[in-house]
């Protein structure tokens, strides 16, 4: 029955690091992508205006 609660609350707590690993990166990502984007538009932006 003990065995059974840790076993239960390891698995919890091993989920939630890896969510939360998982939910940094996804931001990490996110913000990346939106940066390489702004760089993208902002570069798009000089072409058009220097022809």
């Amino acid at each position: 029955m003990y065995v059974m609660m840790f076993l239960n609350h390891f698995q919890t707590t091993l989920f939630h690091e890896k969510y939360t690993i998982l939910h940094k990166l996804g931001q990490f990502s996110y913000n990346h992508f939106s940066i390489l984007l702004h760089l993208r538009l902002k570069i798009d932006k000089a072409a058009i205006s220097n022809h």
